[in-house]
C-alpha cells in the first residue's frame, strides 16, 4: 500500500473520530440544554427552594463545593468556549422567564434565586460533561434540582 493511501486512510479514521465527538458533544448539550427547559417550566418559589437547599449549608454544600473543582477541571481539559456559552446562555434565558412570570420577590428570595441561578448553571454544565465526572460529583452539582427536575439517566 502506499504512502498516500495510508495517509488518506488515516485522515478518514481522523474524520471519522472527529464527527463522532461532534455527536456525542451534540448530545451531552442538548441534555443539558433539556434539564435548563425543565426548570424554565418551574415557578419562582421551585428556584428559590434550590437556591436555599445550597444556602442552608451542610453535606450538600460542602459535596457541592467538592464536586466544583471537578466540574472546573473538566471544562480545562478541553476547548469548550462555545458551548458552556451555550448553556450560560440558557440558563441565563430560563432565568428570565422565570423571573418574568412570577410575582416580585423580597431580598432573601433574590439572594436565593441568584444562588440556585449560579447551580443551575453548574449543574447543566455537569451534565454536559458528565462523561468526565465521577457519579457522586455529578449527583453533588445535580442535588439543589433532584426534587424538582429528576435526573434523566441518558441526561
Amino acid at each position: 500500500m502506499s504512502a498516500t493511501r495510508l495517509r488518506l486512510l488515516s485522515s478518514d479514521d481522523a474524520s471519522a473520530d472527529a464527527a463522532l465527538a461532534r455527536d456525542v458533544e451534540a448530545r451531552a448539550l442538548n441534555a443539558a440544554l433539556a434539564f435548563l427547559e425543565a426548570l424554565a417550566g418551574l415557578p419562582t418559589p421551585a428556584w428559590v427552594a434550590c437556591g436555599r437547599r445550597l444556602l442552608d449549608g451542610g453535606t450538600i454544600l460542602a459535596e457541592h463545593s467538592a464536586a466544583r473543582q471537578a466540574l472546573l477541571s473538566a471544562l480545562w481539559d478541553r476547548e469548550l468556549s462555545w458551548p458552556v456559552w451555550q448553556v450560560r446562555d440558557a440558563v441565563d434565558t430560563a432565568s428570565c422567564i422565570v423571573r418574568s412570570s412570577g410575582r416580585p420577590m423580597g431580598p432573601e428570595e433574590r439572594g436565593a434565586f441568584d444562588v440556585a441561578c449560579a447551580a443551575a448553571c453548574e449543574a447543566a454544565l455537569a451534565i454536559f460533561v458528565r462523561e468526565r465526572l465521577a457519579a457522586p460529583e455529578l449527583a453533588a452539582l445535580y442535588s439543589p434540582f433532584e426534587p424538582a427536575v429528576p435526573l434523566a439517566d441518558g441526561a
